[in-house]
């Protein structure tokens, strides 16, 4: 199998590395809020559905914002990733949607997570505001593997 990248638009991607299948910032919901009718997510960063996306071996959810961390889309590939990498409190969102605690892998700045025999995540500082309220500013550590 050979390593590949597509880039979904905005900040979501879906690489095949070394037989391992990663998904980061799934954007599927084709909205930016909590109301479809309000913000639409960046062009072209809805162009895939949940159907078209195989099992997964790693989704990193990198912030918070809905059109990343969508009730809907979580819901579609719950079913189909073993691993979650998410940074701090994005994990209580998944454990209240359903979502196994032990597949939850919450994460700080300049953590490093094993996930399997030669994968390894370390998370870095980023600067980017994050939460589901209008006056939330939280920051969140970017995953990076």
């Amino acid at each position: 199998m050979e390593n590949t990248l597509i880039w979904f638009g905005h900040s979501s991607y879906f690489l095949q590395v070394d037989g391992k299948n990663i998904l980061i910032g799934p954007v599927l919901s084709g909205s930016a809020s909590p109301f479809s009718f309000s913000i639409k997510a960046f062009k072209g960063a809805d162009v895939y559905a949940y159907e078209d996306i195989p099992k997964i071996d790693y989704l990193f959810i990198t912030h918070d914002h809905w059109d990343h961390l969508y009730y809907k889309t979580m819901m579609a590939l719950k079913p189909k990733f073993k691993k979650n990498i998410c940074g701090l409190g994005v994990g209580a969102h998944l454990e209240h949607w359903g979502i196994s605690k032990e597949i939850i892998f919450e994460t700080d700045w300049n953590d490093m997570v094993l996930l399997d025999e030669g994968f390894v995540s370390h998370t870095t500082p980023a600067r980017h505001f994050s939460g589901r309220g209008f006056n939330e500013t939280k920051h969140f550590g970017l995953p990076l593997f």
